[in-house]
């Protein structure tokens, strides 16, 4: 895949129709193929369920009040969302940088704040660890 195929795709993950933002379900091995292809950074919150509009507009939202943010629009930090489902039912949501660093994120900031939630991986250590839970079906 090119990589401006890829950023089109996550790009258009980020389409509101109805004012909510609705995750792209995406399989695993689709989704690694885009981050590859795209080269990009950011984080997946494990085991999300019910209203991913409230994940995604709730995480936005306590970064922002945490300093890590100067924003509290998911538009202006995210560049594409995705729900990847486990094996075992689990779903996940990927939150993905931007081609850019987001001006917006203390990222230093980010890590710990990340650190402290034990529900959480950057995207380039999930497609790693958890490769295993997914691939053995897809593939």
């Amino acid at each position: 895949m090119e990589r401006q195929d890829a950023l089109e795709i996550i790009k258009r993950s980020m389409e509101r129709p109805d004012g909510c933002f609705h995750p792209t379900q995406i399989s695993f091995t689709a989704f690694r193929t885009l981050i590859n292809a795209a080269a990009l950074e950011g984080l997946v919150i494990f085991d999300v369920g019910g209203d991913l509009d409230g994940w995604v507009t709730g995480i936005t939202r306590a970064l922002c009040s945490g300093g890590i943010t100067t924003t509290d629009d998911p538009e202006s930090i995210w560049a594409g969302l995705f729900e990847l489902v486990r094996e075992d039912g689990r779903h996940d949501l990927a939150l993905v940088f931007p081609d850019r660093q987001p001006a917006d994120v203390d990222l230093e900031l980010l890590e710990q704040w990340r650190k402290d939630k034990p529900r959480n991986a950057w995207v380039t250590d999930y497609l790693i660890l958890d490769a295993p839970r997914f691939t053995r079906h897809e593939e």
